[in-house]
Parts: C-alpha cells; sequence; structure tokens
C-alpha cells in the first residue's frame, strides 16, 4: 500500500509541474497572442488587449500558485511533515489562491457584461469556474481547521510520550 501512495502521489506531483510548466509557456506564448487577436477581432472589445492580457495572466498565475501549493502539500505528506506548523501557510495559501481565481473569474464575467461581450456560454463557464473555485477555497479553510487540530494533538502526544 506504501509503494501505491507513493507512486499515486509521484504521478500527481508530476502532473502539477507539467501542468505549472504549460501555465508558463501559456503566459508567455498564447495569452499576449490571445489578448491581441480578441482586441481586433471583436468591436465589443476594441482597445481593451492589454485589460485581457492581465485578467488571463492573474488566472493563470493564480491556478500556478494553487497547483504549486498542492504540490507542496503532497511532498510534506510523502515525507510524513504535514502536521508541522508550516503546512498550515501552505493550507492558508491554497484557500487564498482558490478564492483569488473565484475572484478573478468573477470579476472577468462583470467586466465582460459591462462591455456587452459575455455570450451566455462564457457566462455560464465563468460562473460555474467562480462557484467551484470557491468552494475550494472554503473547504480547504474549513479541513485546516481539521490539521490544526491533528497539530495539536500530534504536539500533546508527542510531549507525552
Amino acid at each position: 500500500m506504501r509503494t501505491s501512495f507513493k507512486l499515486s502521489t509521484l504521478f500527481a506531483n508530476s502532473t502539477i509541474w507539467i501542468a505549472i510548466i504549460l501555465g508558463f509557456l501559456f503566459e508567455c506564448l498564447f495569452i499576449p497572442q490571445l489578448s491581441s487577436e480578441l482586441d481586433a477581432t471583436y468591436v465589443e472589445l476594441r482597445g481593451a488587449g492589454l485589460i485581457i492580457q492581465c485578467f488571463l495572466l492573474a488566472l493563470v498565475f493564480a491556478c500556478q500558485m494553487s497547483l504549486f501549493c498542492v504540490s507542496f502539500l503532497l511532498r510534506l505528506l510523502v515525507k510524513d511533515r504535514i502536521l508541522s506548523e508550516n503546512s498550515l501557510g501552505w493550507a492558508n495559501l491554497l484557500a487564498a489562491s482558490s478564492l483569488l481565481i473565484s475572484l478573478l473569474c468573477f470579476g472577468l464575467l462583470v467586466w465582460l457584461t459591462l462591455r456587452g461581450a459575455a455570450s451566455p456560454g462564457v457566462a455560464l463557464v465563468l460562473i460555474m469556474v467562480s462557484l467551484f473555485t470557491s468552494s475550494i477555497g472554503f473547504v480547504t479553510h474549513s479541513l485546516k481547521g481539521l490539521l490544526i487540530k491533528a497539530i495539536s494533538n500530534s504536539a500533546e502526544l508527542a510531549g507525552v510520550i
């Protein structure tokens, strides 16, 4: 069972780091091109290439931050150090980055709606992503309470031994 746990966490970390690297490529190559094409193609988005680029870069960066936090928490789990004060900071950052993704999606939806460029499909996707990521953020924050109790119990048990 321990081998399957290590293999699954290795696979998870590998795919997380592939996604983070793809995010960097996306930030450097695709987002500038996409924002300039959207600016040139759609009348509603004329002159807004820089704003589009900022929204997309912030979204990708927040996703990368969430993935990095998950990767680091997995690393602490594999090394049996998850019950340390260090993990609380990473859990806080994971919750905050998830909520940031939610706020960015909602902000993008509001901005697109004000410009008259939010199609029903785009609006639905942004609402779903916003709800999903905010749920992840709040669940992570709630589970942090369990982590605090486990850390406390672990320290108490170590004091008894």
